[in-house]
Protein backbone atom coordinates (compact mmCIF):
# COMPACT_ATOMS: atom_id res chain seq x y z
CA UNK A 1 0.00 0.00 0.00
CA UNK A 2 1.67 3.21 -1.14
CA UNK A 3 2.02 5.93 2.36
CA UNK A 4 0.03 8.34 2.32
CA UNK A 5 0.93 11.91 1.55
CA UNK A 6 -0.11 15.86 1.62
CA UNK A 7 -2.43 16.16 -0.65
CA UNK A 8 -1.35 19.76 -1.35
CA UNK A 9 2.50 20.84 -2.02
CA UNK A 10 4.04 23.37 -0.58
CA UNK A 11 2.74 26.13 -2.68
CA UNK A 12 0.64 29.29 -2.58
CA UNK A 13 -0.65 28.76 -6.38
CA UNK A 14 -1.16 25.23 -6.88
CA UNK A 15 -3.09 22.41 -5.13
CA UNK A 16 -1.59 18.48 -6.31
CA UNK A 17 -3.50 15.71 -4.85
CA UNK A 18 0.18 13.18 -5.35
CA UNK A 19 -2.24 10.39 -3.77
CA UNK A 20 -4.47 10.51 -6.85
CA UNK A 21 -1.52 10.51 -9.22
CA UNK A 22 -0.17 7.79 -7.57
CA UNK A 23 -3.97 6.10 -7.89
CA UNK A 24 -3.53 6.52 -11.41
CA UNK A 25 -0.28 6.06 -11.86
CA UNK A 26 -0.97 2.00 -11.02
CA UNK A 27 -4.22 2.18 -12.67
CA UNK A 28 -2.37 2.93 -16.40
CA UNK A 29 0.76 0.98 -15.83
CA UNK A 30 -0.65 -2.36 -14.02
CA UNK A 31 1.03 -4.34 -17.33
CA UNK A 32 4.44 -3.07 -17.37
CA UNK A 33 4.58 -3.47 -13.12
CA UNK A 34 3.41 -6.84 -13.54
CA UNK A 35 5.41 -7.61 -16.52
CA UNK A 36 8.46 -6.24 -13.92
CA UNK A 37 7.52 -8.16 -10.68
CA UNK A 38 7.32 -11.71 -13.06
CA UNK A 39 11.03 -10.70 -14.41
CA UNK A 40 12.34 -10.00 -10.63
CA UNK A 41 10.58 -13.44 -9.75
CA UNK A 42 12.77 -15.22 -12.37
CA UNK A 43 15.83 -13.12 -11.83
CA UNK A 44 15.95 -13.88 -8.07
CA UNK A 45 16.32 -17.99 -8.07
CA UNK A 46 20.01 -17.16 -9.80
CA UNK A 47 22.03 -16.31 -7.18
CA UNK A 48 25.87 -17.51 -9.09
CA UNK A 49 28.06 -18.87 -10.35
CA UNK A 50 26.98 -20.82 -12.71
CA UNK A 51 29.13 -23.69 -14.91
CA UNK A 52 27.54 -24.14 -18.23
CA UNK A 53 27.49 -22.39 -21.26
CA UNK A 54 23.64 -23.45 -21.04
CA UNK A 55 23.49 -21.79 -18.11
CA UNK A 56 25.31 -18.29 -19.60
CA UNK A 57 22.64 -18.31 -22.36
CA UNK A 58 19.57 -18.31 -19.87
CA UNK A 59 21.12 -15.89 -17.78
CA UNK A 60 21.79 -13.84 -20.99
CA UNK A 61 18.63 -14.09 -22.34
CA UNK A 62 17.39 -13.00 -18.86
CA UNK A 63 19.75 -9.79 -18.32
CA UNK A 64 18.31 -8.85 -21.98
CA UNK A 65 14.78 -8.88 -20.52
CA UNK A 66 15.51 -6.49 -17.45
CA UNK A 67 16.81 -4.18 -19.96
CA UNK A 68 14.45 -4.16 -22.53
CA UNK A 69 12.04 -3.95 -19.46
CA UNK A 70 13.65 -1.31 -17.80
CA UNK A 71 13.48 0.72 -20.89
CA UNK A 72 10.06 0.04 -21.07
CA UNK A 73 9.56 1.45 -17.49
CA UNK A 74 11.68 4.46 -18.23
CA UNK A 75 9.10 5.14 -21.64
CA UNK A 76 6.45 5.21 -19.51
CA UNK A 77 7.75 7.48 -16.45
CA UNK A 78 8.78 9.82 -19.24
CA UNK A 79 5.41 9.67 -21.25
CA UNK A 80 3.43 9.83 -17.72
CA UNK A 81 5.55 12.55 -16.16
CA UNK A 82 5.79 14.88 -19.36
CA UNK A 83 2.82 16.82 -18.15
CA UNK A 84 4.78 17.78 -14.93
CA UNK A 85 7.94 18.29 -16.50
CA UNK A 86 6.41 20.86 -18.98
CA UNK A 87 4.67 22.34 -16.45
CA UNK A 88 7.70 22.91 -14.83
CA UNK A 89 9.59 23.97 -17.60
CA UNK A 90 6.86 26.45 -18.24
CA UNK A 91 7.19 27.69 -14.48
CA UNK A 92 11.24 27.58 -14.69
CA UNK A 93 11.01 29.98 -18.25
CA UNK A 94 8.49 32.21 -16.61
CA UNK A 95 10.96 33.17 -13.93
CA UNK A 96 13.87 32.18 -15.70
CA UNK A 97 13.15 35.44 -18.05
CA UNK A 98 13.59 38.04 -15.03
CA UNK A 99 15.89 35.93 -13.12
CA UNK A 100 18.56 36.05 -16.11
CA UNK A 101 18.06 39.90 -16.92
CA UNK A 102 19.01 40.18 -13.00
CA UNK A 103 21.45 37.74 -13.43
CA UNK A 104 23.01 39.91 -16.28
CA UNK A 105 23.06 43.01 -14.28
CA UNK A 106 24.66 41.73 -11.26
CA UNK A 107 27.16 40.24 -13.20
CA UNK A 108 28.13 43.35 -15.30
CA UNK A 109 27.96 45.83 -12.23
CA UNK A 110 29.85 43.38 -9.98
CA UNK A 111 32.38 43.47 -12.56
CA UNK A 112 33.05 47.29 -12.54
CA UNK A 113 32.72 47.09 -8.28
CA UNK A 114 35.35 44.35 -8.72
CA UNK A 115 37.62 46.51 -10.93
CA UNK A 116 37.30 49.31 -8.80
CA UNK A 117 37.72 47.69 -5.40
CA UNK A 118 40.28 45.65 -6.60
CA UNK A 119 42.60 48.28 -8.28
CA UNK A 120 42.55 50.27 -5.10
CA UNK A 121 43.22 47.14 -3.12
CA UNK A 122 46.71 46.52 -5.25
CA UNK A 123 47.70 50.63 -4.96
CA UNK A 124 47.11 50.24 -0.98
CA UNK A 125 49.60 47.01 -1.13
CA UNK A 126 52.21 48.65 -3.40
CA UNK A 127 51.66 51.82 -0.42
CA UNK A 128 52.61 49.82 2.26
CA UNK A 129 55.50 48.01 0.59
CA UNK A 130 57.14 51.33 0.11
CA UNK A 131 56.09 52.35 3.92
CA UNK A 132 57.70 49.12 4.80
CA UNK A 133 60.53 49.54 3.03
CA UNK A 134 61.12 53.34 4.40
CA UNK A 135 60.72 51.98 7.69
CA UNK A 136 63.52 49.75 7.13
CA UNK A 137 65.97 52.42 5.63
CA UNK A 138 65.33 55.19 8.66
CA UNK A 139 65.85 52.03 11.36
CA UNK A 140 69.44 51.04 9.96
CA UNK A 141 70.24 54.68 9.01
CA UNK A 142 69.77 55.24 12.84
CA UNK A 143 72.50 52.57 14.10
CA UNK A 144 76.14 53.42 14.27
CA UNK A 145 78.60 52.92 11.64
CA UNK A 146 81.33 50.67 12.50
CA UNK A 147 84.68 52.69 12.25
CA UNK A 148 87.24 50.93 10.07
CA UNK A 149 90.79 50.39 11.02
CA UNK A 150 93.64 53.17 10.72
CA UNK A 151 95.22 52.07 7.28
CA UNK A 152 99.32 53.03 7.42
CA UNK A 153 100.70 55.68 5.30
CA UNK A 154 104.54 54.92 5.19
CA UNK A 155 106.94 52.01 6.93
CA UNK A 156 109.80 52.13 8.24
CA UNK A 157 112.88 49.46 6.28
CA UNK A 158 112.09 47.16 9.49
CA UNK A 159 108.19 47.07 8.56
CA UNK A 160 106.86 49.40 11.26
CA UNK A 161 104.13 52.07 10.24
CA UNK A 162 105.45 55.76 10.11
CA UNK A 163 102.03 57.16 9.75
CA UNK A 164 98.25 56.29 9.97
CA UNK A 165 95.40 57.51 8.87
CA UNK A 166 91.71 56.91 10.03
CA UNK A 167 89.57 56.04 7.17
CA UNK A 168 86.01 57.68 7.26
CA UNK A 169 82.96 56.19 8.05
CA UNK A 170 80.37 55.51 5.69
CA UNK A 171 77.34 57.72 5.84
CA UNK A 172 74.26 55.50 4.69
CA UNK A 173 71.73 57.19 3.00
CA UNK A 174 68.56 57.48 5.35
CA UNK A 175 65.35 59.28 6.57
CA UNK A 176 64.70 60.50 10.09
CA UNK A 177 61.09 60.29 11.47
CA UNK A 178 59.84 59.64 7.59
CA UNK A 179 55.77 60.85 7.34
CA UNK A 180 53.93 57.76 6.48
CA UNK A 181 52.03 57.53 2.84
CA UNK A 182 48.82 57.12 3.51
CA UNK A 183 47.08 54.03 1.79
CA UNK A 184 43.81 55.13 -0.42
CA UNK A 185 40.80 54.75 1.49
CA UNK A 186 38.69 51.02 0.55
CA UNK A 187 35.34 50.56 -0.01
CA UNK A 188 33.04 48.36 2.36
CA UNK A 189 33.34 45.50 -0.35
CA UNK A 190 34.44 42.25 0.33
CA UNK A 191 36.70 40.55 -2.51
CA UNK A 192 37.07 36.92 -3.38
CA UNK A 193 39.47 35.03 -5.51
CA UNK A 194 37.96 33.02 -8.49
CA UNK A 195 39.39 31.28 -11.25
CA UNK A 196 39.01 32.76 -14.74
CA UNK A 197 40.72 30.75 -17.16
CA UNK A 198 43.42 27.83 -17.11
CA UNK A 199 45.89 26.47 -19.71
CA UNK A 200 45.95 22.49 -19.56
CA UNK A 201 49.50 22.54 -21.05
CA UNK A 202 50.94 24.38 -18.18
CA UNK A 203 48.52 23.04 -15.59
CA UNK A 204 49.94 20.46 -12.92
CA UNK A 205 46.74 17.92 -12.73
CA UNK A 206 48.65 16.17 -9.58
CA UNK A 207 48.22 19.45 -7.81
CA UNK A 208 44.27 19.44 -8.33
CA UNK A 209 44.16 15.36 -7.30
CA UNK A 210 42.83 16.21 -3.53
CA UNK A 211 39.97 18.16 -4.55
CA UNK A 212 38.62 15.84 -7.87
CA UNK A 213 35.70 13.92 -7.27
CA UNK A 214 35.66 10.39 -7.11
CA UNK A 215 33.04 10.50 -10.58
CA UNK A 216 35.33 13.29 -12.45
CA UNK A 217 38.40 10.89 -11.83
CA UNK A 218 36.25 7.60 -13.29
CA UNK A 219 34.91 10.03 -15.87
CA UNK A 220 38.20 10.55 -17.19
CA UNK A 221 39.27 7.36 -16.70
CA UNK A 222 36.04 5.89 -18.44
CA UNK A 223 37.02 7.94 -21.18
CA UNK A 224 41.15 6.81 -21.71
CA UNK A 225 39.58 3.15 -21.70
CA UNK A 226 37.24 3.78 -24.38
CA UNK A 227 40.18 5.80 -26.59
CA UNK A 228 42.91 3.55 -25.55
CA UNK A 229 42.05 0.31 -24.18
CA UNK A 230 42.94 -1.48 -20.82
CA UNK A 231 45.73 -2.08 -18.65
CA UNK A 232 47.97 0.95 -19.34
CA UNK A 233 47.41 3.00 -16.42
CA UNK A 234 49.28 2.36 -13.21
CA UNK A 235 46.99 2.31 -10.34
CA UNK A 236 43.64 1.38 -12.06
CA UNK A 237 42.01 -1.88 -12.02
CA UNK A 238 40.37 -3.40 -14.92
CA UNK A 239 37.62 -6.13 -14.94
CA UNK A 240 35.53 -7.43 -18.17
CA UNK A 241 31.50 -7.01 -17.45
CA UNK A 242 28.51 -8.12 -19.93
CA UNK A 243 28.37 -4.94 -22.60
CA UNK A 244 25.82 -3.14 -22.54
CA UNK A 245 24.48 -4.47 -25.78
CA UNK A 246 24.31 -8.02 -25.56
Amino acid sequence: MPRRRRAQADSNLFSIDFDYIETVLQEANAQIVSKAENILDEGSVFQGPITSNNEAEKLKTLVTNIRSQMREVSKARLSDGRPFSEATKVIKEWFGKTEDRLKALDNRLSDILSDYTARLASEAEAVRQRNAERERISIEGTQAPEALPRRPVGITLQGDPVVSVAMPTSQPSFEEDFEEEPEPEMPDVNLEWRVKNYSVDKLDITLLMPYLSDFAIKTALSNHLKENGPNLLEGVEYEQVVAKNL
